[in-house]
């Protein structure tokens, strides 16, 4: 059994969609992006929909390859502005310093996400930290499940204990680290075999991913409690990035660029899995 959690940016905060083995286990709603990775900590994977890695200047080859997979899709992916623009105090500031560093201006819409950018960025930070002090990855949680009500992300879940040879394959498999970075709009044309047709807020883009998910395995119960006023697409996009963190915790993911060409911030890798 593996365990992993897909996670999308919405307006009160992060939305969380879990999978074991593939499966549907829970979904939940967080205020910060560190606080879901705390209660995740027995996950093998978090995917989340946020830029991963950012360069000095230039323009990441992921976000330009990927926007040439999605066709008419493509304006759902927002080009990574370097680190420096991210960091700028006010939009202005950001615009200035994209156009000097990437020869372009910087879409509003990209730096509204600058918040959950640098949220993603200081966590991703600190996972790579524990991991050069070689701090186990799993934990006694899975252990104390068992006795312990189980939370909404694991509201469906069956956990079982990995022994320690299946715990030392299984973190061979992650060359990007525990949490990646997933374009749900690239999950689901990877999932259909195309792009998409309709926009993700219509009517049929929702039956239409709901379909797709249906199709893969995943069955989100018609009412989720925990997680009553997100809305639909943001819920359907959460499942999607899992969908790939699946794939990704049992090495039948791919990326973008392929490995030989990834970029890296620092330690970090940048790179758009599917």
């Amino acid at each position: 059994m593996v365990f992993v959690v897909g996670v999308d940016g919405c307006n009160s905060g992060w939305i969380a969609v879990a999978l074991n083995n593939g499966r549907f286990a829970g979904a939940a709603m967080y205020e910060s992006f560190a606080s879901l990775v705390h209660e995740a900590d027995d996950a093998f994977t978090v995917g989340v929909d946020i830029p991963i890695g950012l360069l000095a200047e230039g323009q990441r080859y992921c976000d330009g390859m990927v926007k040439e997979l999605l066709g008419p899709r493509r304006n759902s992916l927002f080009l990574a502005p370097p680190r420096a623009a991210i960091e700028a105090e006010t939009y202005d500031m950001a615009d200035a310093l994209t156009r000097n560093l990437m020869g372009k201006g910087l879409p509003k819409q990209a730096y509204n996400l600058r918040d959950k950018v640098l949220e993603v960025d200081s966590v991703v930070r600190h996972q790579i930290q524990l991991r050069k002090n070689m701090t186990p990855y799993f934990t006694s949680r899975q252990l104390m499940m068992r006795k312990e009500p189980k939370s909404a992300l694991r509201k469906y879940a069956r956990i079982i204990e990995p022994d320690e040879d299946r715990k030392k394959r299984l973190e061979k498999a992650r060359p990007a680290g525990r949490i990646i970075e997933v374009h749900p709009e690239a999950s689901f044309a990877e999932m259909a075999g195309k792009p998409l047709s309709h926009d993700k807020k219509s009517y049929n883009g929702v039956m239409m991913r709901l379909r797709l998910l249906e199709r893969m395995g995943i069955k989100i119960p018609l009412e989720v409690d925990e997680i009553g006023g997100v809305q639909i697409d943001d819920v359907l996009d959460a499942a999607a990035v899992a969908w790939t963190a699946h794939r990704y915790a049992m090495q039948r993911a791919r990326c973008l660029p392929e490995r030989q060409y990834w970029q890296h911030d620092g330690e970090q890798v940048i790179a758009i899995w599917i």
